[in-house]
């Protein structure tokens, strides 16, 4: 343990804490023993959450905080569509993971149960993403929900806050909004960072100025051959950050070209999740020497190398903060194994070196403000009626108070103008002396549905209740499919191939071949959500593997991993409206139909698609040898009976790795039985 992780834990001891510290640092070592020291001294069925911004993220933290947490707790990981809505009881001090938007449903399900007080720590990472605009808004709700829940005596739960540096002035007004949190900030780094900007082929030194070296000639024009072989002949490995998905491609080509035989690959959102996982893996051990990746990295997995490149101070559309180019460059420099790590920013040709140098150094600067506008304060106010934390007027005015929101001067006229709307929008009411949620107002709240979805979503489940196509999926993953512009490139052959059980849905819907092509504008968001659906239908229709069903409709395989997920996520949302507006129907569909899409499967597998290291095409492929249930699993006795039938049926897979996920399989079903047994015997009835 470094010297100020141990002065933050003495200064947290049991309160609430908010700290920072530079990327690499060890921050989620401090969270983590906090949040164990709160669970030990917790009751058997307490339980932490453990909140991370990003799936990634949460999957890399889970696997972490597993190892270390050992048999002495049990985690759960609800994220990304896992878990299903309800949160459960359980016997065991647990953690669970999730992103806001989960932790948010989670407590307000808490609130209405009377069950916050079982909830003894939350760990927020990433917490100066409060002032993001698409993120920051239901952040900054969960934590004014706790916050105030703690001082009306409903929690104890120590609240742990972390993030990359913040100004003085943030750190300040996020603890005094949390409740008077202590405070700790540090600039430790456990390697050295030396931070170079290259222009033209001359590099600077960061914080000095000064002209350190001359790069000599290359044959491609920003040396970047020259600068990976620099690090790879030293030993070391290499992260390049593209500003596209495109030039990731394109610059992992070219090194591949250009340095033969040393193992370069690309990293972004495009590709599947299993491909970008297996690139992360091979990173880490060694097998590959170069990622070329997007800057979604740098918010997500920690993958640290001896020199991180910036190919570009801009991504995409947008040029990079201060603080994302801190997150990436503070990646350079593998603790134990490098003794400084390099950073090398490329200056693009309208700026002088000058001007990136301050960019780079400037640290974070101006206060971290909330990102609360009008529609964030609406479901604020709607959230705290809704869970019964706010009742009365006063009530309601204290509960304002406590936002992170609430030193600006047009709070209150925010709160007053979102009050008003709730009521109504017929979501919350007023009968003289208390506030209370209609039934739809609490369906909304648990569903965290924005006040602009709510009227168009119950206008398609009323739809449906009235005339539903039963014979195809399409219809409910309709009511589930997203309509963000970030899926047009799927209109490609949205019209081709469909059943004429899917021309039924979209008749049903108002749409056809035609309409589509004379109204694109006017009806663009039902087209996008139906071809969102068309996409993820024959995902769970098994019409192909996903890379064909990425090339049927023009579109790649990490975008359709993520509408697969954006519908699980939504059939939350969905049951959570459908079951407090009494549309039980409706509900238990789409309850039916997120299984599958989670899966992305046919039904009669699904059972098999939960296991670990079972995939859709392997549990297709045990269930043509006849094993079909896990009980048909425990049938064959044993993990090397297992991988024999693995072997039969898989190609071109190491003979290791069938034979360790055969074990994985195996232990995972024995464990899953054994609970079962607990579970029956919880009332004494096999010791009767």
């Amino acid at each position: 343990m470094y010297e100020w992780q141990a002065q933050c834990l003495a200064i947290a001891g049991d309160r609430n804490v908010v700290y920072t510290a530079p990327t690499s640092a060890g921050k989620s070592l401090v969270a983590d023993a906090l949040m164990f020291q709160r669970l030990r001294e917790a009751p058997d069925d307490a339980f932490a959450l453990a909140i991370f911004p990003f799936v990634d993220l949460c999957n890399e933290r889970s696997a972490h905080m597993y190892a270390r947490a050992g048999k002495e707790f049990q985690l759960k990981r609800l994220y990304g569509g896992r878990g299903g809505g309800a949160f459960k009881r359980w016997r065991k001090r647990t953690i669970v993971v999730c992103t806001p938007e989960r932790a948010n449903s989670i407590v307000s399900q808490l609130l209405e149960l009377g069950r916050l007080g079982k909830m003894c720590c939350v760990v927020a990472d990433e917490i100066h993403m409060v002032c993001d605009e698409r993120r920051g808004g239901v952040i900054e709700l969960l934590l004014t929900k706790i916050a105030y829940a703690a001082r009306r005596g409903l929690t104890k739960a120590q609240i742990v806050c972390m993030s990359a540096p913040m100004h003085e002035e943030s750190l300040g007004a996020i603890a005094t909004w949390l409740g008077g949190a202590r405070t700790y900030s540090t600039r430790f780094r456990p390697v050295e960072l030396r931070v170079e900007i290259k222009h033209k082929n001359a590099m600077y030194v960061a914080d000095t100025g000064e002209l350190s070296r001359h790069i000599p000639g290359a044959t491609d024009n920003d040396h970047i051959a020259v600068l990976v072989r620099e690090t790879i002949d030293d030993n070391g490995s290499v992260l390049v950050f593209c500003p596209t998905r495109a030039s990731c491609e394109v610059t992992a080509g070219f090194l591949r070209t250009s340095l033969p035989g040393l193992g370069v690959a690309a990293h972004h959102a495009g590709m599947g999740t299993d491909e970008r996982s297996e690139a992360q893996h091979a990173f880490i051990h060694g097998k590959l020497r170069v990622l070329c990746c997007t800057s979604t990295l740098a918010m997500g997995v920690n993958l640290p190398a001896r020199r991180v490149i910036l190919r570009s101070i801009e991504m995409g559309r947008s040029a990079l903060d201060a603080r994302t180019i801190q997150q990436m460059t503070g990646r350079a420099g593998r603790k134990g194994m490098d003794a400084v790590g390099s950073a090398i920013v490329f200056c693009p040709t309208h700026k002088s070196p000058e001007e990136v140098a301050r960019l780079i150094e400037q640290g974070p600067r101006g206060e971290v403000r909330s990102a609360v506008g009008e529609s964030e304060m609406q479901r604020i106010i709607l959230d705290g009626v809704a869970c019964g934390l706010v009742r009365t007027s006063m009530g309601m005015k204290e509960y304002v108070a406590g936002t992170l929101s609430a030193s600006a001067s047009e709070t209150y006229d925010l709160a007053l103008k979102a009050l008003r709307r709730c009521e109504r929008e017929g979501l919350i009411a007023w009968d003289g002396q208390t506030w209370t949620p209609t039934k739809l107002g609490a369906g909304a709240a648990l569903g965290n549905l924005s006040m602009d979805e709510i009227k168009p979503l119950v206008a398609q489940i009323e739809r449906i209740r009235r005339s539903l196509v039963l014979t195809t999926p399409l219809h409910v993953v309709f009511l589930l499919a997203p309509s963000s512009d970030r899926i047009d490139a799927v209109y490609r052959n949205t019209w081709e191939g469909m059943t004429s059980d899917e021309e039924d849905v979209a008749s049903a819907i108002g749409l056809n071949e035609s309409l589509a092509y004379m109204c694109r504008r006017s009806h663009a968001q039902t087209l996008r959500q139906f071809a969102c659906a068309r996409v993820v239908t024959d995902l769970i229709e098994e019409r192909g593997t996903i890379e064909e069903i990425a090339a049927r409709f023009g579109t790649d395989v990490g975008r359709v991993q993520w509408l697969q997920e954006a519908c699980a996520m939504r059939a939350q949302n969905v049951c959570a409206l459908c079951e407090a507006c009494g549309w039980d129907d409706v509900a238990t569909l789409v309850t039916r139909t997120a299984e599958r899409i989670l899966a992305g499967s046919k039904a009669d597998i699904l059972e098999l698609t939960r296991l670990p290291c079972v995939g859709v095409h392997r549990a297709r492929a045990l269930a043509r040898a006849g094993v079909r249930t896990p009980d048909d699993i425990l049938d064959l006795g044993s993990p090397e009976a297992l991988a024999c039938v693995l072997r039969e049926r898989s190609k071109n897979t190491h003979d290791a790795f069938l034979v360790s996920s055969a074990r994985r399989i195996f232990s995972h079903v024995e464990r899953e039985f054994e609970e079962k047994l607990l579970n029956l015997d919880y009332g004494g009835i096999l010791s009767r």
